[in-house]
Order: structure tokens, then C-alpha cells, then sequence
């Protein structure tokens, strides 16, 4: 019966077919309000068909509302969606069609097993978690059942205990409800423990590279309620129905800690279980994947894996068994053969998704995309204009920008491709694409004469690196896609195409690129990391090396003029040293709040001193001020010659000046600080010659002039200060206590001072300077930096280290002037060791000139000594070593002369 309205009820005769998904009425889908999708299966075509809610009777039960698909098909069809736990009355009996609302613990309850394992004990929380229920809306008779069933097979038990955490029902699509407990409050409480649980996407990397072509699925059934659990740990899981308190026997869903014990306890059986060597075994909590490159021995070898696994008390579901055969979805990632597919539920549902009218609708769209990304080419580029809208504080404006950005990500997720298997013995080609908005790399293999799609990854530029130049874009772009890619394809060679040319600056390391924005300390370690894939094929030790990542090959086409024509060039020329008699050493300040800051332009030659001071700016603000200040005072056509301790001014006056006045004097349309006295500068050296000069700034006897222009620059509080006098009084009316009760008192009473009064009258108080305890000078080492990348190298242990991955130490070495960091794992602590991981250092980045540590014996014992000797009396270097300090530091420094 059909109930389109009270007065119209239409009685039909419909096929009853479990095999539908979906329960098919025939009228014009057009007509109807709901979600509008595609079902397929209708002679191989699909149907467009309008999801709806219709009051319906089945048989001789009461009319309920059901969700059914309105379909121009002339024929109504009932399907498992209906039929989900009715009872058939058939010539042979009656037909269970499943249990009905017992939800997720419904006939899988059932099929639990019984882990020959004794019961865990789980942590205790750290305190008692007594939520009582809320209001539910809906469902009650279904959790009833429930409850009454999980009794029924030993999964709870009625209980009195001082937890409590509330029941919530969860709506399911077929209009029935879902019984859960909600346990946030109790894991919120829980002490942690390490996560044994495989990360997904290492898991997926690696059946990226060695999934073979067979394969079939084995799903362990309610493979939580299979593991019983102490019984002084059960009460914390304590949830209240019907008037009663039950708590659970066994692992229940929903707790912090069940995935961990899982799978452990599963791996745990694996390990005795003895696989052919001809089939891989792939395991995440209750899913097991068995592939190989023969039907026939992942049909035997799931057989056996079955019989086992029943045999150590799990239960299989054979509802959810996949295989043997080519495809089989594990990790919700469909499997064929040796490629990946997109499901076509996944694309389904993304093509029916509504146009978003929410901040969380749209949240829900880019979590679907997110998942898939390694499908999608340039998808993150693709979807920035709705990432826009999610960003908080963001007011929803979707216009037309938003709306192209929705339906393009909707056919690049209809036309995604299926992915193959990387094979390691092949080379593998990353195309590497930047623009000014983000990059894309995309990974290929030619197998079989074919060019295969591994994976796609893209992303785009945040916060500093929107302002990096295209060079310093295409360096960081191929930095990070080989380690994007690493994962997969480890020790094998990898071909890198980039959209400009980094050839160049990755072969020579001793001279760093100048593009602009990114420090040198940055681009020293993207081209560190590039140089040293690009010579790992010519390493003497390319055995003892496996694990280290594949040498690869950087090509690039002819790149476009527009994208590499590079900007006009600063007018202000960059000083080389010495600095001249006659440059003027400028400098700035600023201190306060409200801030005062003072600008100082000093002339060592004449000890002329120019000055300028006010309120409200930066320190940034004032260093330019300076500058600007020597130009009206130094007339004359002739060299104009200053020297700063600002990168900021120095860089924008060499380099950013002339990209600053094509760009109207903005940045991201947003005007520059200082704008006026740039602009005076840029008119006044397009006619007349200056020469910037950048010196360390703080740093003493080094350049005596900005010294002097340092101490000149300083923004000193004036000694008769009356907050001064009122912090001392404070200081002492609080009988000598610290700064942070000071200021507390001084905000509590209105005390016109500020935090540096404070800070100036506990230091100057006589009385706490004697009942101030002294701590004893140590004596350190101070370790220089090295000027150009792998010259330089500091080195030392850390660990012990967990015992699970074999080793109990790891060297770590980093280069000073890059900051590239290396860990080579050891067994042990000791100078074979030493040797041996310095070997492979060396082998990978060439010889440095500096070894530093500060460590002992295993950096400065005998064995180190007779290496030194022996590479001193072989001619290729010199070694000394030198210990700093008289407590228990040692710094051995080995210098390492090149022939």
C-alpha cells in the first residue's frame, strides 16, 4: 500500500528482491522533492531517480514512513533496505531476512568469537566520569532490543559502579536507529598509551609498492566483543537503560584504547602463524588483506588463515569475506589487480552532493576529497576558494568563484583515473609544476610501454612563501615533493621535470642563490637535500646504503619567458668590504608601550651625528628612518655610502626597491610601512650612486662605527622617571617579592608603572642582590656555523631508543650552515659505531671540514685516535682534538683538510 495522501491509497504487487540496495516507485522523479542521484543496474544503464520519504505497508505490518527512489521504471521493487529483519512465510518455511533493530550489534553480535587470551587489564582513569543520560531523540525500542540481545549473548552485564556515560542513538539511512555509548568524557580522562595501530597512509604507501595481482579480503566479526577484559576494568564502562546499569565484559566500541589492544592481540597470533613466502599478509585492526601474483595459492592460503584464526577463538564474517580474485576493496580503496580505483560509491556521492549552504556542509565536501587526493590531480589548487570559506571568522559568501571551484572539483573527481603499482626496479618520473598559487607534482612509471599514474600531490603557498620568487617557489616545490614521494620510492631512481631550471644551484653548492625572501639558512637546506639525491649514484657504498633515499636526475624544458623573466634590478648597489672611511653607520630603535623610538645617523670620519626621534613605530621603522635621513644631509653627485644592521632595510634597498615601485608600492594591495621614505629613496638613486653595506649588529669590536651608532640609538627611560620611584616603594612595601606579584599589585591598585620598572627595581635592589644565591660560571664551547652548506657538521647520540625497530641509538648529525639533519641508527653507543655511521655521512655529502660534538669517550677515544692517525699519515687530512672545558664538557673537533 502506497499512501500518497489520506483520501489517495494505491495498492501494488512488488518484486521482493534482497539484492536491491534500494526500493524502486514507479512515477516521474521530476515531480518529487529530494535529493537527486543516479542508481544503476536497470540492464547495465543507469536511472536517474529522486530520493524521497513515502508512507508505505508492507504486508500485514502497521504504515511507516520509508526512504524510496522515484524512478521512471515501470515496475516497484522492494529491496534489502525494506526487507532488512522482516520474516518471509514461504511453501518451506519461514525466511529471517536478518534481525532488524539491533543495530550495529545485531546478528554480528552472534558471530563474536571468544581471543584465547586471557582478560586485559585495562588503565585506570584518572578520575571517576559520571555523565548522566541526555535527552535522546529517538529510538528507544531499538535500544531496548539491543540491550536486551547483548545480554542475551554475554557482551554486558547488569552492574553498580560510580561511572557513567550516556547512550546515543545514531539515525541510519533506512529510518531505523543505531545504539552507541558515548565515551568522550571517559577518554578524555583516560591515561594514554602508545598506539600500536598502523598509520594508514604509510599503510597505503606500502601496498602501493608491493600489492600483487590476486587478492581476497578476511574481516574478523565484532572483533572487539571477542576480547574479554578484567574484571576490576569493566566498570568504567558503565551506561544506564531501562532503569538499570549495564556495563561491558569485553573491549566495547567507542573507547580510546579498544584499536590499540586489538590489534595487538591479533598481531600477536599473526606472528605464529607460518605464511608462504610466495603471498603477503596485510593487516589494520579487524581487516586482513592476502595477495600474490597466484590464484591459487591466496584461495589455499586464506583457508588456511581462516582455520587458524577460528582456531585461536576469532570469528569470521563470511558476509564480508572478498575473494579469491582480481578485485576486492580493503582500507575503502578498491583493488584491481595491480592498480588502485577510485569506488564508484565515492564518486557517486560526491556528484549527488548538494551546492553547500553551511561552513560545516562544505567542511563535509573537502573531508570526502580529502581522502582521495592522491586521485586528484592539483586538487588543493583547485579547491582554495572553498578552503577560503572554513577559515574561522570567515563570513559565508559563495558566489560565482566558489560555485566553479565546486563543479570543477566534481569533474576532476568523475574523470579521476585509476592508479598503479610502483615498481621499485624501474626509474620513475615527478613532474613538478608551480605557479604562483601553489604546486602540483605527479609521480609516473612506464611499465610495459605504458605511462602509469603512481600518485598526484599538490599544495599551495602559506603565509612567507606566497612572497617567495618563482626560483625559491620551484626549489621549495621540488624539496618537498621528493620527500612527498620518498615513502614510495625509497632506494629507486626518480627523474625530476621542474618547471624551471634548478640544475644549476643544486650542482654547486658554494654559491647559494640570492632570490629574495626565504633566509639563506632556508635555501641552503632545500638545495643540501637536492644535491645530496642528485649524487647517491656514484656512492662507493651503495650496498651499505639501501635505506637511504635513490639518486635522482633534475631536467627541465624550455621554460616560458614570462615565468622566469627576471624583475628589474635595484638601482642600490651592494657594499663589498672594507667599508669605506666615509660611510655613514646608521641605526634605529624603539622601546615602550606606547612605543618611542629614535633614529641615529653616525659619520666616523667627522663624528657628525644626526638624529630624529617620536612615538608610535617599530624599531624596522626607525632603522629606515636613519637612512632616509642621510640622504637630504649628504648633497652632492657623489658615491652615497651607508652601512645598516638590518636585513630589512638592506635587502629592500638591494633587492625589493625596484619590485616595490612597479607594484605601486604594495604588497598583496596592501601599502608597505614606510612608504613615503621609500619612495624619496627610489627618486633619489635613480639619479645618484649608492652603496648599502650590512653589518652584524650587537656585535662588539667588530665595526667600531655601528657600534657607536648602536649605543647612540638606544631609547634610555629618563633617570628621574617617577614610575622608577614608585616601583622602588612598591618593591619594598611588598617586602621583596618577585616581579610577577609586583605587576599583579601594580594592575590591582592602578600603579602607573610599567613591567620594565619592575624588572629594574628587583635588579637593583641591594638587599635581594645579597640573598640572591650566585650560580657558578661554566666554561662552554662555543660552536661556529659554517659559511657555506656541508663544510661544517655537529654530531651526537641519542637514545636508548625502543627496542621494536632493532636499534638502540641513532646518530644525529646536522650541518650548521643548512640545517639538514641526518640520524643514522645504531646498535650501540661506542667509537665502531661512530666510525662506521660517519662513513656513510661522508659517503652521502662528501667530506666536510669540521666534525663537532660534545660528547666523550665514543667521539675521543683510542680507536678515534688511530683513524685520525691513519688518515693524517695517508695524506688526505690532518685531525686534532681539542677538550673545552674542566667540568664533564669535551668538544672534539676534528678539521678535516680536502687534498
Amino acid at each position: 500500500m502506497i499512501y500518497w495522501s489520506q483520501k489517495n491509497i494505491q495498492r501494488v504487487m512488488a518484486l521482493v528482491d534482497t539484492g536491491a540496495e534500494t526500493s524502486i516507485v514507479y512515477r516521474d522523479p521530476t515531480k518529487f522533492d529530494g535529493d537527486r542521484v543516479v542508481i544503476g543496474g536497470f540492464g547495465g544503464q543507469t536511472t536517474p531517480v529522486t530520493q524521497t520519504w513515502l508512507k508505505l505497508g508492507v504486508g500485514r505490518l502497521p504504515p511507516r514512513e520509508y526512504k524510496v527512489s522515484i524512478a521512471p521504471v515501470q515496475e516497484y521493487i522492494l529491496g534489502i533496505d525494506i526487507l532488512w529483519g522482516l520474516a518471509l512465510q514461504t511453501t518451506v518455511g519461514e525466511f529471517r531476512l536478518r534481525q532488524r533493530c539491533i543495530g550495529i550489534w545485531a546478528v554480528q553480535a552472534i558471530l563474536r568469537g571468544h581471543a584465547k587470551h586471557g582478560p586485559i587489564c585495562l588503565p585506570k582513569p584518572c578520575w571517576i566520569t559520571d555523565v548522566g543520560q541526555y535527552r535522546l531523540p529517538g529510538g528507544q525500542d531499538e535500544i531496548s532490543r539491543t540491550v536486551q540481545e547483548l545480554e542475551k549473548v554475554g557482551i554486558i552485564r547488569p552492574a553498580h559502579s560510580p561511572y557513567n556515560s550516556p547512550i546515543w542513538p545514531v539515525r541510519k539511512t533506512d529510518g531505523t536507529w543505531r545504539m552507541t555509548v558515548d565515551y568522550r568524557e571517559l577518554n578524555k580522562v583516560t591515561p594514554p598509551i602508545h598506539i600500536a595501530v598502523p598509520n594508514i597512509a604509510s599503510l597505503m604507501d606500502t601496498l602501493s609498492r608491493e600489492i600483487k595481482t590476486y587478492h581476497c579480503v578476511l574481516d574478523l566479526a565484532n572483533v572487539f566483543f571477542s576480547i574479554p577484559i578484567a574484571e576490576e576494568s569493566q566498570d568504567q564502562f558503565a551506561f544506564t537503560w531501562g532503569g538499570r546499569q549495564w556495563t561491558f565484559q569485553v573491549l566495547p566500541q567507542g573507547y580510546v584504547h579498544s584499536p590499540t589492544y586489538c590489534h595487538n592481540l591479533v598481531v600477536r597470533d599473526l606472528a605464529d602463524w607460518k605464511k608462504p613466502d610466495d603471498v603477503n599478509l596485510y593487516h589494520y585492526i579487524n581487516d586482513l588483506l592476502l595477495t600474490s601474483n597466484s590464484l591459487e595459492a591466496v584461495g589455499q592460503v586464506a583457508d588456511s588463515l581462516i582455520t587458524y584464526l577460528q582456531q585461536r577463538g576469532w570469528a569470521i564474517n563470511p558476509q564480508k569475506v572478498q575473494g579469491p580474485g582480481l578485485s576486492v576493496k580493503f582500507l575503502g580503496v578498491v583493488w584491481s589487480g595491480k592498480t588502485k580505483v577510485l569506488p564508484s560509491a565515492v564518486i557517486c556521492k560526491v556528484q549527488a552532493f548538494p551546492v553547500p549552504t553551511t561552513s560545516k556542509q562544505l567542511q563535509e565536501f573537502l573531508g570526502i576529497l580529502g581522502y582521495w587526493r592522491s586521485f586528484i590531480p592539483h586538487l588543493v589548487q583547485l579547491l582554495r576558494p572553498l578552503y577560503r570559506l572554513t577559515k574561522k571568522g570567515q563570513l559565508w559568501d559563495w558566489g560565482k568563484t566558489e560555485q566553479d571551484a565546486f563543479q570543477q572539483a566534481k569533474l576532476a573527481v568523475k574523470q579521476a583515473q585509476a592508479l598503479g603499482i610502483f615498481d621499485p626496479t624501474l626509474p620513475a618520473e615527478l613532474d613538478v609544476h608551480v605557479t604562483q598559487d601553489g604546486f602540483g607534482c605527479d609521480l609516473w612509471q612506464c611499465q610495459s610501454s605504458v605511462w602509469t599514474p603512481i600518485g598526484f600531490w599538490s599544495q599551495v603557498w602559506h603565509g612567507e612563501e606566497e612572497r617567495y620568487s618563482m626560483i625559491e617557489k620551484q626549489l621549495l616545490a621540488a624539496y618537498s615533493a621528493l620527500q612527498a614521494v620518498e615513502p614510495i620510492t625509497q632506494t629507486a631512481e626518480v627523474i625530476v621535470k621542474t618547471t624551471l631550471p634548478i640544475q644549476g644551484w643544486v650542482k654547486d653548492l658554494t654559491h647559494l642563490p640570492k632570490t629574495g625572501v626565504a633566509q639563506a639558512q632556508t635555501v641552503a637546506r632545500w638545495v643540501a637535500y637536492l644535491s645530496q639525491r642528485s649524487s647517491l649514484s656514484s656512492s662507493p657504498l651503495k650496498e651499505e646504503l639501501q635505506k637511504i633515499p635513490g639518486p635522482v636526475t633534475y631536467h627541465c624544458d624550455a621554460p616560458k619567458e614570462t615565468l622566469v623573466a627576471p624583475p628589474e634590478k635595484s638601482p642600490v648597489q651592494e657594499g663589498k668590504y672594507p667599508i669605506p672611511e666615509d660611510a655613514w653607520c646608521t641605526d634605529g630603535s624603539s622601546k615602550g608601550n606606547p612605543s618611542k623610538w629614535r633614529a641615529i645617523a653616525y659619520h666616523p670620519s667627522t663624528k657628525t651625528i644626526w638624529f630624529d626621534e617620536g612615538d608610535g613605530q617599530s624599531s624596522q621603522w626607525a632603522e629606515l628612518r636613519a637612512v632616509w635621513m642621510v640622504i637630504p644631509k649628504e648633497p652632492g653627485d657623489g658615491i652615497l655610502n651607508t652601512c645598516t644592521d638590518s636585513w630589512a632595510v638592506y635587502r629592500g634597498l638591494t633587492l625589493w626597491i625596484a619590485q616595490w615601485a612597479t607594484q605601486e608600492w604594495t604588497i598583496h594591495a596592501r601599502p608597505i610601512w614606510g612608504k613615503d621614505m621609500w619612495l624619496d629613496i627610489w627618486n633619489t638613486v635613480k639619479h645618484r650612486t649608492m652603496c648599502v653595506y650590512h653589518v652584524s649588529g650587537h656585535q662588539p669590536l667588530q665595526s667600531p662605527g655601528n657600534d657607536e651608532a648602536d649605543t647612540l640609538a638606544q631609547v634610555r627611560w629618563i633617570e628621574n622617571s617617577p614610575s622608577e620611584n614608585i616601583a622602588h616603594w612598591l618593591h619594598q612595601k611588598l617586602r621583596h617579592e618577585g616581579q610577577k606579584t609586583m605587576w599583579a599589585a601594580a594592575k590591582a591598585w592602578g600603579l602607573p608603572i610599567q613591567l620594565p620598572d619592575i624588572v629594574q627595581a628587583c635588579r637593583h635592589c641591594d638587599t635581594c642582590s645579597k640573598m640572591r644565591p650566585r650560580s657558578l660560571l661554566e666554561t662552554t664551547a662555543r660552536l661556529a656555523r659554517g659559511h657555506n652548506p656541508l663544510q661544517r657538521w655537529q654530531i651526537d647520540y641519542i637514545g636508548p631508543l625502543p627496542r621494536s625497530e632493532g636499534a638502540r641509538y641513532a646518530l644525529t648529525c646536522v650541518d650548521t650552515a643548512s640545517g639538514l639533519l641526518q640520524a643514522y641508527p645504531v646498535l650501540k653507543a661506542n667509537q665502531a659505531y661512530t666510525i662506521k655511521a660517519l662513513t656513510k655521512l661522508m659517503s652521502a655529502y662528501g667530506t666536510p671540514q669540521v666534525i663537532e660534538s660534545n660528547q666523550g669517550t665514543h667521539f675521543t677515544g683510542a680507536t678515534i685516535r688511530r683513524g685520525q692517525k691513519k688518515t693524517t699519515s695517508n695524506g688526505n687530512s690532518t685531525c686534532h682534538i681539542i677538550q673545552r672545558g674542566q667540568a664533564s664538557l669535551n668538544v672534539i673537533m676534528v678539521f678535516l683538510r680536502l687534498p
